[in-house]
């Protein structure tokens, strides 16, 4: 029992800390938490108008404006994931968008529409 305890302590020490020992290196590996940006951010109103406006390009005759954004995380500040809602002059759609941060610009890495849960 005593050493199920020590054992739990120490897993939560390391998440904590955010860094975990590799035995079979000895290197030391961090772990990459997601972190919910504040979709009123500036920052994350470019993301999204950048993303919205890269699909525009790519896609032949869609022409979809920004209505909302939903969430924007972010991964070791280079990988962002958002949630959007935006619309095609007709209807408003949930789109999910994933953006590659790449100095000073974004490269769009893939946008789709987000599935319908009933």
């Amino acid at each position: 029992m005593k050493t199920n305890r020590l054992i739990t302590s120490i897993i939560l020490s390391l998440f904590l800390v955010g860094a975990v020992p590799v035995s079979a290196t000895g290197r030391r590996m961090t772990l990459i938490l997601p972190l919910n940006l504040d979709v009123d951010d500036p920052a994350v109103i470019e993301m999204a108008k950048f993303a919205i406006a890269e699909h525009n390009k790519r896609s032949n005759g869609k022409n979809l404006k920004l209505a909302y954004i939903l969430s924007c995380t972010g991964f070791a500040y280079a990988i962002y994931s958002l949630e959007l809602l935006a619309n095609d002059g007709a209807i408003t759609n949930k789109y999910l968008a994933r953006l590659l941060q790449t100095t000073p610009m974004y490269e769009l890495q893939s946008f789709e529409l987000a599935p319908f849960l009933s």
